[in-house]
């Protein structure tokens, strides 16, 4: 993979499998790596207290996340995130959660 180095790349699925293998390598060719799922379960635990799970919730608000960054929604505009399931998978991935 030439002309990688230094180029940002965002992931999503990279907690766990393929995408955490293309992390890696990628990572390790000097990509500047982005891991969607990760950061939104990170910014909502310390920011506003509210636990995600890293693979069902954590993904979907990592691409609203994603969304808000490239202004895909106006100041203005009502946005519904409908939470509906994924807390089961808090217990697999407890360690790495807290």
């Amino acid at each position: 993979m030439q002309g990688i180095k230094d180029k940002v790349v965002v992931i999503t699925g990279a907690s766990s499998g393929t995408g955490e293998a293309t992390a890696v390598m990628l990572a390790e060719r000097g990509a500047k790596v982005s891991d969607l799922e990760r950061e939104a379960v990170r910014l909502l635990g310390s920011r506003e207290g509210i636990v995600l799970d890293p693979v069902y919730i954590g993904r979907s608000m990592g691409a609203l996340i994603d969304l808000i960054r490239k202004k895909a929604f106006r100041s203005d505009e009502t946005v519904l995130f409908w939470h509906t399931g994924g807390a089961p998978a808090l217990f697999a991935y407890a360690k790495d959660l807290i």
